[in-house]
């Protein structure tokens, strides 16, 4: 650590001053070390009067509070129903990164109910982190009755995350009466997440195609399925998502950066199968 950095407790006397322009910048350092040792710290600033400070913490303790989420998930819970539209979103987003059980219901009914659109969106990406059936019924739901194409394209990846293979004729009937861009295109990688490799040179096509704004969100996609729940034939479709990749970074330099890391980690997915 270079010398003029401060050290963790003089980062948790920070925390513990009473000021919100102390204590959040405090709390993004810690998220930056990955400082687990801080949590117990951090979790009385969940009860802070200033709502930045509030949905920092929320956001700290989902990246650094796995090992005691029995002990943050109840405090987080409680912040579901905060006046604050961000100190939700953290905390729903936290909860889901804690995979924090005990809040699947409450989430389930913020999906449908929160007033603000952001915070459904963050619900519904959050409720894909949770092995729960149950779920599915609800994320059907959003996509059938809420207006914003952002919360549907989140509700349907995290159906692709729950799901299994034997889902696929849902997925197919969600396809045929979705045109939205967003949408589909999450649809799509759900399918081919789930087995569904008729579904991949779809996917890519709308890359190909996509404008610059659609194209962040396809290939968030396309991150998503090589990150997490990788397909069955990742690996051999691999050259595939490789060319079509390829071209983008000429179309959108800004979006270089995410395309190397996909290419590398699809580059690493390719050699872990060829020694295994």
């Amino acid at each position: 650590m270079n010398q003029s950095q401060p050290n963790v407790q003089a980062l948790l006397e920070d925390c513990r001053s009473g000021d919100p322009d102390k204590q959040v910048p405090a709390l993004i350092e810690l998220i930056k070390r990955h400082e687990e040792s801080a949590v117990l710290g951090i979790i009385p600033l969940l009860s802070s009067s200033d709502e930045g400070v509030r949905a920092e913490a929320a956001r700290a303790l989902g990246f650094l509070g796995y090992p005691a989420r029995e002990q943050i998930g109840p405090r987080l819970l409680e912040l579901l129903g905060d006046p604050d539209e961000r100190v939700r979103d953290e905390a729903a987003l936290a909860l889901g990164s804690l995979v924090y059980e005990p809040a699947v219901d409450t989430l389930k009914h913020l999906v449908h109910h929160d007033p603000n659109w952001v915070v459904r969106a963050s619900v519904a990406e959050a409720l894909g982190n949770f092995a729960d059936e149950s779920i599915l019924g609800d994320l059907e739901e959003v996509l059938r009755s809420e207006k914003e194409e952002a919360v549907k394209g989140y509700a349907a990846t995290s159906l692709g995350l729950i799901a299994s293979p034997a889902y696929q004729p849902k997925l197919a009937a969600l396809l045929k009466r979705t045109r939205a861009f967003p949408v589909k295109n999450a649809l799509l990688a759900a399918s081919y997440r789930l087995g569904g490799q008729e579904h991949l040179e779809p996917l890519l096509a709308m890359l190909q195609i996509a404008d610059e704004n659609e194209t962040v969100v396809a290939l968030q996609n396309i991150q998503d399925i090589v990150e997490q729940k990788q397909p069955p034939t990742l690996s051999q479709d691999a050259p595939r998502i490789r060319e079509a990749l390829e071209a983008i970074p000429g179309r959108f330099p800004l979006e270089g950066p995410q395309v190397r890391e996909i290419l590398v980690n699809l580059e690493r997915l390719e050699a872990d199968n060829k020694s295994s």
